[in-house]
This record gives structure tokens, sequence and C-alpha cells, in this order.
């Protein structure tokens, strides 16, 4: 769902998360919107006390493209929870920001009349969805049987892909501990909705999935096979909820 904010010229402009935060009372930043939370307020209308002028700049996120949008700007109440705050994990060169704008709701009329827009930095806040394309891709279709007397091959069709939309991507080795011991699970692991694909079609023999990244050509996809390819909680999980934990072995790795 989307929101609208009010901006100083008075339109109705939209908040969404990951647009990005350019600059707090004149000082030029690169913060990024995490969240919108709608606040209800009671028949009056709220004014805003104390504010300072943000200037937002919306993003679109598309073939691995970043688009940036026309910036305006809103008056908002702000409140830095973390203002390059540095530890063990950042360094005084990569800072961790983190803090909130309370804005007017464009529309009025309504209870939620002010928007809560939460921010992080950079390396928390930069994130956007559907950065992977990826397919299953099952075995080749005997068309013809062949005749092994006769050293006849079997003539097959390939399958068309079937494109899985992931709630979850990580690309890095996978290890489970066991005692003193630990065991790979796979060289990444994937979570999609079980009705994205069945059990018997994702361990079929044959069948492999391609993971691409946004932003490269089509022909460097990386070709995985599930770990196991026996349905066991060593390649598939299946989640309390209505989801398919598949741990992936990388195709000659």
């Amino acid at each position: 769902m989307s929101y609208s904010a009010r901006a100083i010229d008075g339109t109705s402009k939209t908040v969404a998360p990951t647009y990005r935060i350019d600059s707090i009372a004149g000082e030029a930043v690169a913060h990024y919107l995490t969240d919108v939370i709608p606040c209800p307020v009671g028949g009056i209308r709220p004014s805003l006390g104390r504010t300072e002028l943000v200037t937002i700049t919306p993003l679109s996120f598309a073939g691995g493209t970043v688009t940036p949008g026309t910036a305006f700007t809103l008056r908002a109440q702000v409140e830095l929870l973390k203002a390059r705050r540095h530890s063990s994990q950042r360094s005084p060169d990569m800072p961790e920001t983190v803090g909130s704008l309370l804005v007017l709701g464009a529309d009025q009329s309504k209870v939620s009349k002010l928007l809560d827009l939460r921010f992080a930095d950079a390396l928390e806040g930069r994130a956007f969805s559907g950065c992977y394309v990826i397919q299953l891709l099952p075995p080749p279709v005997v068309t013809v049987a062949g005749n092994p007397l006769l050293s006849l091959p079997a003539t097959t069709t390939p399958a068309s892909p079937v494109t899985l939309t992931p709630l979850e991507v990580d690309l890095t080795e996978q290890w489970v501990t066991e005692g003193n011991a630990r065991r790979k699970l796979g060289d990444a692991r994937i979570v999609v909705d079980r009705g994205e694909a069945t059990l018997d079609a994702l361990i079929a023999d044959g069948a492999f999935l391609s993971i691409l990244a946004y932003g490269k050509a089509a022909n460097a996809a990386e070709l995985y096979r599930v770990t196991g390819r026996d349905g066991t909680e060593r390649g598939i999980t299946m989640l309390p909820t209505y989801h398919w934990q598949i741990y992936l072995t990388r195709v000659g790795a």
C-alpha cells in the first residue's frame, strides 16, 4: 500500500520505502526510507512544530537499474535515533544513522493524518526487491522414444522454463553445525511459496534452477540443482509457513 504526504507547495507526493533523502535542514545526506507508518489522529487537524525542510527523491528499480524521479520537499519533525554513530562494526567513514520523519499526510480527511517515515543510512536502507530472475528448468520432454537395441537415442524437446518469485535469496555457501563438525548444505538457498512449484518438479531428475542477477547478460545465469535431489531435510525443507526452503548446489561446483 502506498501513502502520500503533503509537500511544501501543497501537492500530494507518494512516499515509499527505498526513496532517498537528499537533504535535511539544508545538509546533504544520503539516507533511505525503510518504512512508512500511518499515525491515526483524532478529529482535529494536526500541526507540526519545529519542523525542518527535507528533500526526498523517489527511486524505482527495474531491470537492475535504479532510476531517480523528481525530488520534492516536505516539512518534517526530525528525530535522529542514531546520528553518525560508529563502533567496532562501523567506522567513522561509514557511520550508522537511523531516524524518522513525522510529516503531514496529503489527505487530511483520513484518520491517519500524520505519517511516520523511518529511514536509515545507505548500508542499511538502500535495498531493492526483485534483484534476481529465478527459473525452474524442467527435464526435457521425450517426444520420440529411442531404441537401445538399435542404438537410436530418444528425441527430446526442451520443456518451458517456469519463473519463480522468491521471497528470499542467499547466494552464499550454506553450512550447518552438527556437534563438533560442520556440514555443507549447498552453495545457495532460496525460499519460495509452495504454490510456485511442486516437490516432484523441483527434485525431478534432469531439473535445474537458473539464477540470473539483474543487470547481467542472459548467458551469465548460474545453474543449480537441488542439493541431494531427494526432497529430504538436506535438500528441501517444508517450513511451518506455506513455503519451501531450498538448498542448491551449483552445477560444476
